[in-house]
């Protein structure tokens, strides 16, 4: 398959707690635009939802598998038009929607600004995809370059229900991989190989993968 020729860099920031991570969104989307925050755990969603929807500035959606089909249905529907591809500088406008996995590939979504609490490195491309996935002509000035904030715990690590969703290892090691920038679909083949490929690492490293392995497990 021929590649498009489109390539993409992302800005990689990281802030630490859920506060932090929704005062900082809120000051990008002074000037209007959306964001889309995918947590790792429907508890961490759902604490993300209740900072922004207290806030009262912010059209806000939560969206997770723990619904209903119907309701699933209705808010998938929602989502596409606040923030779909055939979405409106006005319905974008202070529009923040709130979600955990099925966000990162279900739904044809295009995030002015990405936020993601820590995970493997596949799944952390396929959120970014999300992100200015589509030619806008009318995105704010305040997002002139796609940017992904990482969300991480408050003192800077995984967060903790993080750890039981995903093999830490494979998290922590992104987080080792990945600089302050990534570009798809440039960098994807390297960064894949540079998580998993365990059979290039170092004795250290190995020893630190057996011993995340083994508490995994156990």
């Amino acid at each position: 398959i021929e590649r498009s020729g489109k390539t993409k860099k992302v800005k990689i920031t990281r802030i630490n707690g859920a506060f932090a991570v929704a005062e900082y969104v809120a000051e990008k989307l002074s000037g209007g635009g959306c964001a889309e925050i995918i947590a790792n755990t429907v508890k961490d969603a759902q604490k993300m939802y209740k900072i922004f929807k207290n806030d009262g500035r912010f059209r806000t959606v939560l969206y997770h598998a723990s619904f209903t089909d119907t309701d699933r249905t209705r808010k998938e529907k929602e989502i596409l038009k606040l923030i779909g591809k055939g979405s409106t500088a006005e319905n974008r406008d202070m529009t923040v929607i709130i979600g955990t996995q099925p966000l990162e590939q279900s739904l044809d979504t295009d995030a002015d600004i990405l936020i993601t609490q820590p995970c493997p490195v596949d799944s952390l491309i396929q959120r970014i995809g999300r992100l200015f996935r589509h030619e806008r002509e009318d995105r704010p000035d305040g997002f002139r370059e796609p940017e992904c904030v990482l969300w991480m715990d408050e003192d800077g690590g995984i967060p903790i229900g993080t750890k039981y969703v995903y093999l830490e290892y494979t998290v922590k090691r992104t987080l080792d991989i990945i600089g302050e920038n990534i570009v798809t679909p440039d960098d994807v083949t390297y960064l894949i190989n540079a998580v998993y490929d365990t059979d290039s690492l170092t004795e250290h490293e190995k020893a630190e993968y057996e011993g995340f392995l083994y508490r995994y497990i156990n």
